[in-house]
C-alpha cells in the first residue's frame, strides 16, 4: 500500500491503561487506538478485495466470472462504508505517545526499547529527552522521558507542577517528530495536559517539526479541569510574549488557562458524547469557556465512547456466576443475582430489587449528594442497595455508617474493577477491600458480577461527559436509572408506559426527589409489570455502542481535517 495514502495519527495522552490506571481517559485511548487500527486493516483488506474484483471483471467477460467477482467487489464498497464516509481507503496508522512515568509497571518499561535521545529547550528550561518505543496490542506506543519530570510514581501532582511537567512533555513530543520514522498528519490531543501541543505548534513556527502542516485535534473529556496557573508561569514556561495574554488568547480572569489554549489553537475539536458537545456551549457545563465552544460549534464533534463487547459479554464473561444471552437471560441472570445476594450477606430473594451505585469515584459530580439526601427513603422502598467504588471518597464515612445501620440490606464495597490486556490474556483488578465489616476480600465480586447481579444501576450524575458503567449495565440487562445529562442522555431511553418503549429510566432536574420518584417508578415496574420489565431488559441488551462505532466517526473527522485548508 502506498505510504502516502495512509493517514498518520499520533494520539497524545497522559493516561494509557494498563501503563497507567487512573480513570476513563486511560481506558479510552488504548481501546480507541486498537479500534482505529483494526478499522484500517478492514478498510485495506476490503479495498484490496475490491481492486481484485475489478481486475477479475476486466479479465473475463463471461457471466460466471462476472458473478464470481461480485462478492469481493461489494467487499470493497463495504470497506468504504465502514470508514463512516471518511474515504480513507488507504487506512490509518495510529500511534500513541505518553510520558514515561516511573510508576509504569516494570514489564512495560522493560519492553520499551530506546529510540533516540536529544536535548530540549522550553523558555529558560533545558532538559534531556529520551524516546522509547514499544508495541501494545499491535499499537506502537512512544514513551517520552523528560529529565526528572516524570520520575515520581504518580501520574498527576498539583496543578502548578503539572503545568510545567506536561508543557515540557508536549514540547518534547513536537521536538521528537523529526527524529523518529513517523511524521503524523494529525496529532490528537486529549484533555488539558496535552493542550500545549496545539498551543506551541501554532504560536511558534520554529518549534514545528517540519514544513509539512500537521493538523491538531483537541478532545475534551471534561471542561472542569483546565490547568489554570499564573500568567507569569504560563508565559515563562511556553516562552510566549504578552500578546498571548489577552482575553482572546490565554488570559482567564487574570490568570492563564491551559485548556483555553487547546480550544483556541487546535484545528478541530471533539468531545466524548454528542450531548456533552451541546451542553458545553452553555454556562452550566461550559465552565466559563462556553463562548469559545459556541464560536466553534460548527467544528466540534461529539463522539460517544464505547465498550469492548468481547470483554463485556454476559455470554462468555468468566467473571460472573452464570453466563447468559438475550434468549436465556430470564432463566440465568437471576442466578447471578442470588449469588451476589449470597456474597453480600443479603436475603436471597428474587423479588427484592437490587440497586447498585458503582463508580471509579463517588463524588459530587456523580450525584452522590442526591443519594445521600434521600438514602433512607430509597432503602424504605424495600430494596437492597450496593455502593461500590474504587477508592475512599468524601462520602466514605456516610456509606460506612449506613452499611452498619442497614446491615444485610446495604453493602458498601471498595473495589478495584476493570480489565486490561497483560500481553497474553485479559486480567482483572478484582481485589475488594473490606468496607465497614460488610464485604471481605472475595475475588468472586468482580465489576461485572456486581453489575449483572443487580436489577438496576443508579447513575444520577450532575455532570457525565460520557461514562461507561451504564453501557456495561445495558449490555448485561441491568436497567440504568440516570439523570438526563451528557452521554447518559445519548444512550438511555426512558421507559414510556404508553408505548412500552425504552431501555431504562431517567429524570431531568438535578433534584433528589425527582430521582427518588424515578427509582420508585422503576421498582414499581419491576414488581408489578413483569412483561414490561422483560421488554425493557431485552431492549437494553440490544443497545450496541462499540469502539468500532467510535472509530468510524473518528475516521470521518480525520478526513475532514485532512481536507481542510
Amino acid at each position: 500500500m502506498d505510504d502516502k495514502a495512509i493517514t498518520k495519527v499520533l494520539i497524545a495522552a497522559s493516561e494509557f491503561e494498563p501503563f497507567t490506571n487512573i480513570g476513563h481517559l486511560g481506558r479510552v485511548v488504548p481501546h480507541l487506538s486498537v479500534a482505529l487500527n483494526n478499522a484500517a486493516k478492514k478498510i485495506g483488506a476490503a479495498a484490496s478485495a475490491g481492486a481484485a474484483a475489478s481486475a477479475g471483471e476486466a479479465a473475463s467477460a463471461s457471466a460466471a466470472n462476472a458473478t464470481a467477482a461480485a462478492a469481493p467487489a461489494s467487499a470493497g464498497a463495504a470497506g468504504a462504508a465502514y470508514a463512516g464516509g471518511a474515504g480513507l481507503l488507504g487506512g490509518v496508522d495510529v500511534r500513541v505517545v505518553l510520558p514515561r512515568y516511573a510508576g509504569i509497571p516494570k514489564r512495560y518499561l522493560d519492553a520499551a526499547k530506546p529510540l533516540c535521545e536529544f536535548a530540549a529547550t522550553l523558555g529558560r528550561r533545558s532538559y534531556q529527552c529520551r524516546i522509547y518505543k514499544t508495541i501494545y496490542r499491535g499499537i506502537t506506543v512512544y514513551l517520552v522521558s523528560c529529565g526528572d519530570y516524570f520520575e515520581q510514581n504518580q501520574v498527576y501532582s498539583n496543578v502548578v507542577d503539572d503545568v510545567e511537567r506536561f508543557s515540557c512533555f508536549c514540547n518534547a513530543v513536537l521536538a521528537m517528530l523529526p527524529r523518529i520514522d513517523f511524521l503524523p498528519d494529525i496529532i490528537q490531543c486529549h484533555d488539558w495536559q496535552m493542550s500545549y501541543i496545539p498551543t506551541l505548534y501554532k504560536t511558534s513556527r520554529s518549534r514545528r517539526a517540519s514544513d509539512v502542516t500537521i493538523k491538531t485535534l483537541f478532545v475534551i473529556h471534561s471542561m472542569q479541569y483546565q490547568g489554570i496557573c499564573s500568567r507569569y508561569d504560563m508565559l515563562d514556561l511556553l516562552d510566549l510574549s504578552s500578546e498571548f495574554f489577552t482575553s482572546s488568547t490565554l488570559e482567564f480572569y487574570g490568570q492563564a488557562n491551559s485548556l483555553k489554549g487547546g480550544l483556541l489553537f487546535s484545528d478541530g475539536l471533539a468531545t466524548v458524547s454528542p450531548n456533552y458537545a451541546r451542553e458545553i456551549q452553555h454556562a452550566y457545563y461550559g465552565e466559563n469557556l462556553e463562548g469559545i465552544i459556541r464560536a466553534r460549534s460548527a467544528e466540534i464533534s461529539g463522539v460517544l465512547c464505547g465498550i469492548d463487547t468481547t470483554v463485556y459479554d454476559p455470554a462468555t464473561d468468566e467473571r460472573i456466576a452464570e453466563n447468559y444471552d438475550a434468549v436465556t437471560i430470564n432463566a440465568k441472570k437471576p442466578k447471578n443475582k442470588r449469588r451476589l445476594q449470597e456474597l453480600l450477606g443479603f436475603e436471597q430473594n428474587a423479588e427484592i430489587p437490587v440497586i447498585i451505585v458503582i463508580s471509579d469515584e463517588l463524588d459530587y459530580d456523580k450525584g452522590v449528594d442526591l443519594i445521600k439526601f434521600v438514602f433512607d427513603d430509597i432503602v424504605a422502598l424495600d430494596v437492597q442497595l450496593v455502593i461500590a467504588s474504587k477508592g475512599k471518597s468524601d462520602y466514605h464515612d456516610f456509606f460506612t455508617s449506613k452499611a452498619l445501620e442497614y446491615k444485610n440490606r446495604v453493602a458498601y464495597v471498595r473495589y478495584n474493577g476493570g480489565v486490561f490486556w497483560d500481553g497474553e490474556k485479559w486480567t482483572g483488578w478484582e481485589e475488594l477491600n473490606k468496607g465497614a465489616g460488610q464485604v471481605g476480600l472475595d475475588p468472586a465480586l468482580t465489576e461485572t458480577m456486581l453489575i449483572c447481579g443487580s436489577d438496576m444501576l443508579l447513575r444520577p450524575s450532575r455532570i457525565e461527559p460520557c461514562g461507561e458503567k451504564h453501557l456495561i449495565a445495558l449490555r448485561y440487562g441491568t436497567l440504568p436509572i440516570v439523570r438526563e445529562t451528557g452521554g447518559l442522555k445519548d444512550v438511555v431511553d426512558s421507559y414510556n408506559s404508553e408505548t412500552g418503549g425504552g431501555n431504562g429510566f431517567s429524570f431531568f432536574n438535578y433534584n433528589a426527589h425527582d430521582m427518588l420518584f424515578t427509582i420508585n417508578r422503576s421498582v414499581d415496574v419491576f414488581r408489578n409489570d413483569k412483561e414490561a420489565w422483560s421488554r425493557l431488559v431485552r431492549a437494553a441488551m440490544r443497545v450496541s455502542q462499540t469502539w468500532d462505532d467510535a472509530a468510524a466517526k473518528y475516521l470521518a473527522i480525520y478526513k475532514s481535517l485532512s481536507e481542510a485548508h
